[in-house]
């Protein structure tokens, strides 16, 4: 039976339940034998030999001392002994049936003496008995004489023969010749003859009955196995091994050897058998038949095959033996083997056969081909201009497992225009097992002008000052209609009033790069200058027209990097802003440029009263040296808590460089809280009087007016809530009506969340 079918083995089993499913009992001795589990040679189609005695006469009691009775005969076809009957009469007797033969070549030595003696039993009437085979060995052979007789025991009534019984049957399995008729062996020890006189000690006794009968088997070979079909599940598969055991009819005995004198043949040598005294041989070989639709086989091949090539198979095995009775039964058949990748389905791969495709770089795909083993399958896709696939344009390997969906191949580069192009694909899987392509597929390339790289759009630098003597370059990402990538780029710079071709013109060259930026070295553009620069990008076909046009001209003007080391200090020892203090600046900056130094207050306004400057050049070694004298800046700018002092450079051409700054707090004498500016009135509301106040946090803050007499004038600002730091209010000399108020000294009250202040206002008219 198939006892397993799966992935690199098959195992083809016999057992009970398949005997009639591989056996073929019709043109076989083979039967099965239920209690040892196996086929063996037993009980077949018989045949009764000799019914009884010729001619008939009446029963006679055998002599004393105990007699045989029997006769001799020639065997016409190679046969074995399957069985013996015998008659007795009414008291039974003779229970022995013996059997004799001088052939040296079947049996050592002959069957002389000992000879071979049947117990068929001693029960009145007729005894038989059918010979196991299983334990019994008793082959007859073509052309050789053998002697049958019944054994009395000379017993008075112990009849021996069968009165009025039939006489030879018609058996086409064995004819009997009787030269010397019946006859009588007057002692029971000896044998009925020997090598040289075969009819010594016999005597013709022609009214004696009581001859054995004798069932005979025709042996023939060991028969078929009854193919039926195997489905390998694959359409072609390599055999790497074919292994069988065998068993012997005779369970008595074993064999030692089993010796595979071809692929599908073997040599079996079993032990010597005791009974025969021989080491007998047998062969068995094996024929294949093959199908694609387990309809139509083949001619079964016995010849030596490696490789399987339909999906279908019967594996017939032919049993033979030189010596009859000796049988090698087939009990397993063990067949390793690797199944093929099977052929791809064309209709899944692309490009189709005969297509014409819409891109000269095609993407390859197909569904994976099959196999039956599970293996992971490696493919070769080969892409030749010419059918004979002389010269590859493209050659890959790509490997898919059995969960795979799809197999995928990208041809990254671009074909030639208006060409037809041959693929095949060959496939190898993880055993080793090498299909090769079934059909080469064509395609056509389409008949397009391949485009030029889209023009690149410059980002920066562009309408700009640039302080960077080596800027970085950036354009537009790539873009090309065909889906090509971009493999280089070009780069130039000239001046203002040169070309990309004068002296001192930069040109990058072409520079390797997927990049839409790049960085020179070494460039060191001077400043003072302004530069216009394009580029172009190339992509990665090689072709004539793989360079796209040069970019819009964009300018930038290189202007002075910013001073580097600045230092900006106060007077040494202070650390505030004091009147006439003097700030000192020093640092490095390109030779050529000038300092322009801008004072700021804290709300970011420029300051200029009483602020002197020198030393704004910068000298051939690039060193700046600098002062800043502030003057009465506390009394020029009372609101100024904080200054900013901004280092910037200018070149000769006014382009201004990124400024270096630092700030510090403006020191005020005494730390007033509050403070009134202008405090004489003539006449008022043409001039305010200024109120100065500073707040440490955030506060409502009041400010009223009195007159000398303590009468309320106005009140400027009434519990408004205000922010910390510096804050001024102004009075016109007005009461709360507006009106102008009577000369004399006025007080303004200013009142904080931290503090109360009394200033003094004079009003003249």
């Amino acid at each position: 039976s198939l006892g397993s079918l799966s992935a690199s083995t098959f195992v083809l089993t016999f057992d009970q339940g398949d005997k009639e499913s591989y056996y073929d009992a019709g043109c076989s001795s083979l039967t099965w034998n239920h209690d040892e589990g196996y086929l063996c040679l037993s009980g077949g189609v018989e045949q009764t030999i000799l019914m009884s005695s010729y001619p008939t006469m009446p029963v006679v009691s055998p002599p004393q001392p105990t007699a045989q009775l029997g006769y001799e005969f020639t065997v016409l076809e190679n046969c074995y002994i399957s069985g013996f009957a015998r008659f007795a009469g009414a008291e039974g007797g003779n229970p022995i049936v013996r059997l004799w033969t001088d052939d040296t070549g079947e049996f050592l030595g002959g069957i002389q003496y000992p000879w071979i003696d049947i117990a068929v039993g001693n029960n009145a009437g007729w005894s038989e008995r059918s010979i196991d085979f299983y334990s019994l060995l008793y082959p007859l052979t073509k052309g050789n004489i053998y002697w049958i007789a019944n054994v009395a025991d000379g017993q008075v009534g112990h009849l021996v023969g069968n009165l009025g019984a039939s006489a030879v049957s018609g058996s086409d399995y064995l004819n009997i010749t009787t030269p010397w008729g019946f006859w009588y062996l007057d002692n029971d020890e000896r044998s009925p003859g020997n090598v040289t006189d075969p009819t010594a000690n016999l005597m013709y006794i022609p009214f004696l009955e009581g001859v054995a009968d004798l069932k005979l088997n025709r042996f023939n070979a060991a028969g078929s196995i009854v193919t039926k079909a195997i489905d390998l599940g694959a359409t072609k598969i390599d055999i790497s091994a074919f292994q069988v055991i065998f068993q012997t009819a005779n369970a008595g005995t074993g064999f030692d050897e089993i010796q595979q004198t071809g692929f599908l043949s073997y040599d079996i040598i079993y032990d010597a058998i005791a009974s025969v005294g021989l080491t007998p041989q047998c062969s068995s070989a094996f024929g294949l038949a093959e199908s694609d639709d387990n309809i139509a086989y083949s001619e079964y091949s016995t010849s030596t095959f490696s490789n399987i090539s339909k999906r279908y198979i019967k594996l017939s095995c032919e049993m033979n033996t030189q010596h009859r009775g000796i049988t090698p039964i087939l009990d397993q058949v063990v067949i390793d083997y690797n199944a093929y990748p099977e052929a791809i389905d064309s209709s899944s791969v692309l490009p189709s056969d005969g297509s014409s495709i819409s891109a000269e770089n095609p993407c390859f795909s197909w569904n994976p081909a099959f196999d039956y083993d599970g293996d992971a399958v490696t493919y070769t896709l080969s892409l030749s201009a010419s059918q004979e696939f002389g010269d590859l344009v493209f050659s890959t390997t790509v490997v898919s497992i059995p969960s795979s969906a799809e197999v995928v191949v990208n041809y990254i580069d671009r074909l030639n225009p208006v060409t037809s192009y041959y693929f095949k694909i060959d496939m190898q899987d993880a055993n080793s097992a090498v299909v090769a392509a079934d059909r080469v597929y064509s395609f056509r390339t389409p008949d397009v002008t391949p485009n030029s790289p889209a023009t690149p759009v410059i980002f920066s630098p562009k309408d700009e000052f640039v302080a960077d003597p080596n800027p970085l370059f950036s354009w537009s990402d790539f873009y090309d209609a065909d889906g090509d990538f971009q493999s280089s780029f070009w780069l130039r710079v000239r001046s203002a009033t040169g070309t990309y071709s004068s002296g001192n013109s930069m040109d990058s060259g072409e520079v390797l790069s997927s990049e839409n930026e790049w960085t020179p070295t070494g460039w060191d553009l001077p400043f003072g200058n302004t530069y216009y620069w394009r580029v172009r990008v190339r992509d990665d076909t090689g072709f004539d027209d793989s360079w796209s046009e040069w970019s819009a001209e964009q300018l930038f003007i290189r202007i002075p990097q910013a001073p580097s080391g600045v230092s900006i200090n106060l007077p040494q020892g202070e650390t505030q802003i004091k009147n006439n203090d003097t700030i000192s600046i020093t640092g490095t900056a390109e030779e050529g440029t000038f300092c322009v130094i801008l004072i700021r207050d804290q709300n970011g306004r420029a300051l200029y009263d009483g602020i002197t400057f020198s030393g704004l050049s910068v000298g051939a070694d690039g060193l700046i040296d600098a002062q800043v004298s502030l003057g009465n800046i506390a009394v020029n700018y009372r609101l100024a808590s904080q200054i900013r002092v901004e280092v910037v450079l200018i070149d000769p051409a006014g382009h201004r460089s990124a400024a270096a700054s630092s700030a510090f707090v403006v020191f005020k004498a005494g730390k007033e809280q509050a403070t009134i500016y202008d405090n004489l009135m003539t006449p008022p509301g043409v001039k305010p009087v200024t109120i100065r106040y500073e707040l440490p946090a955030a506060s409502n803050v009041t400010i009223t007016v009195y007159a000398g007499n303590g009468t309320l004038v106005k009140k400027i600002t009434d519990n408004q809530f205000m922010p910390s730091g510096v804050h001024t209010a102004e009075w016109f000399g007005k009461n709360a009506s507006g009106n102008p108020v009577a000369s004399g000294v006025y007080s303004i009250h200013i009142k904080t969340d931290s503090y109360s202040k009394l200033l003094k206002a004079i009003v003249v008219k």
